[in-house]
């Protein structure tokens, strides 16, 4: 994580745990043309739209003045979503016990698509189980390259 996103981060968790939710991730997107710092929230029940607005105004005040990021920038705060993406090794023991979608490089360095239940999370792996297999595949978190919750309908 960069130092800015990591100062962003410091701003956006007190404001989101002064609203009873939790930082969940803080993104930078854009460039020259100005750019977007985007803050998820999440809590147990969901956020809601007046939950994220107040996130902002905090949140906005915070980052003015501060003067972290540089030129003109949006910000915007919303849910990770259904099918979040899963970064952290925080976020992967949060997703104990639910369906993911991951893509990661073996131990070849084949780039690989796996689905499965995690059933088992560490400091540098997880474990999912998948339809195809009875036993569990252990996966290096630094080898993932994107992984997000999968929804089953």
């Amino acid at each position: 994580m960069s130092d800015l996103l990591r100062k962003i981060g410091e701003l956006a968790e007190p404001a989101a745990m002064a609203e009873g939710c939790e930082l969940f991730d803080v993104e930078i997107m854009g460039g020259v043309g100005g750019k977007v710092v985007r803050v998820y929230i999440d809590k147990e029940g969901g956020v809601t739209v007046n939950d994220c607005a107040k996130v902002s105004r905090q949140l906005s005040l915070g980052l003015d003045t501060a003067d972290l990021v540089s030129g003109s920038y949006k910000l915007e705060v919303s849910s990770p979503g259904l099918t979040r993406q899963l970064k952290k090794p925080a976020h992967f023991k949060w997703a104990l016990g639910r369906q993911v979608q991951l893509t990661f490089r073996d131990e070849s360095g084949k780039i690989r698509d796996s689905c499965g239940e995690i059933i088992s999370t560490g400091e540098h792996s997880i474990s999912i189980l998948t339809e195809q297999s009875s036993e569990p595949k252990e996966i290096e978190l630094n080898s993932i390259t994107k992984a997000n919750l999968k929804l089953d309908f």
